[in-house]
C-alpha cells in the first residue's frame, strides 16, 4: 500500500560525520573512543551467503545454504590518522622521526566504527562492530591547472560481537530515541529483547 500521508515522509539520508574509533578490549568491550576525523564516505555491502544445489536419483533437488559471510564497509577518508594507523593497521612509530613504519607482517587490531548519518528528518547514529581492515588504496596525481583530492579508502570487514549474550554486528540510534544524544561517547553494551 502506497504511503499517501505527506506528514510522513521518509528520513532521506546523505553525508556521514561524527566518526568514531573504539579499540575492542576484550569481547563485547572496547575502549573509550577517539573522533577519526575527516570521513568523507561509507558504503555498507551486505553480507552474502552462498548456496549449492544437489541432485541424485533423478529425485527432487536439495538446497543448502553455506555460511554467511561478514558484511563489509567501504570507508573513505582524507588521511587516516597516526591513532587509527597504529591501532587499526597495527604499523608503528619510528621513535627518532615520528614517522609510521609500515611491515608486511603488521598485524591490526579489532575496533568498533561509530558515525552519523545525516538525514532530512533527522540523523541516525551507527556503530559496526567487530571491525578489522587492512592498508589503505591511496591514488596521486601530479597537480596540473586543477588539484585532484588523493583520499584514503579502505575496506572495513564487520565480524560482529558478542553483547548479551549474542553476536551483533550493527547498532543504530535515531534522533529522538532516549540514548541518542550520548550514542557515539562509548560503545553500547547493554542490549534488551
Amino acid at each position: 500500500m502506497p504511503n499517501t500521508n505527506p506528514n510522513t515522509m521518509p528520513n532521506y539520508r546523505h553525508g556521514i560525520s561524527n566518526s568514531v574509533i573504539a579499540m575492542q578490549t576484550a569481547v563485547g568491550t572496547y575502549d573509550t573512543p577517539w573522533n577519526e576525523v575527516g570521513a568523507e564516505s561509507v558504503e555498507v555491502s551486505p553480507a552474502e551467503r552462498n548456496s549449492t544445489t544437489f541432485y541424485s536419483d533423478n529425485a527432487k533437488p536439495a538446497t543448502v545454504n553455506g555460511a554467511r559471510g561478514n558484511k563489509t564497509i567501504n570507508v573513505q577518508f582524507a588521511s587516516f590518522s597516526k591513532d587509527f594507523q597504529t591501532n587499526c593497521f597495527g604499523h608503528t612509530i619510528d621513535n627518532t622521526t615520528g614517522a609510521i613504519v609500515e611491515s608486511d607482517d603488521d598485524e591490526g587490531g579489532t575496533f568498533a566504527f561509530g558515525y552519523e548519518v545525516q538525514g532530512t528528518i533527522g540523523p541516525i547514529r551507527v556503530w559496526q562492530l567487530g571491525c578489522t581492515t587492512s592498508d589503505p588504496s591511496q591514488s596521486f596525481q601530479t597537480d596540473g591547472d586543477n588539484a585532484t583530492e588523493s583520499p584514503d579508502t579502505a575496506t572495513f570487514t564487520i565480524n560482529g560481537d558478542v553483547i548479551s549474550g549474542k553476536q551483533r554486528s550493527t547498532l543504530t540510534c535515531n534522533k529522538g530515541d532516549a540514548g541518542f544524544d550520548t550514542f557515539l561517547s562509548a560503545v553500547p553494551t547493554a542490549v534488551t529483547e
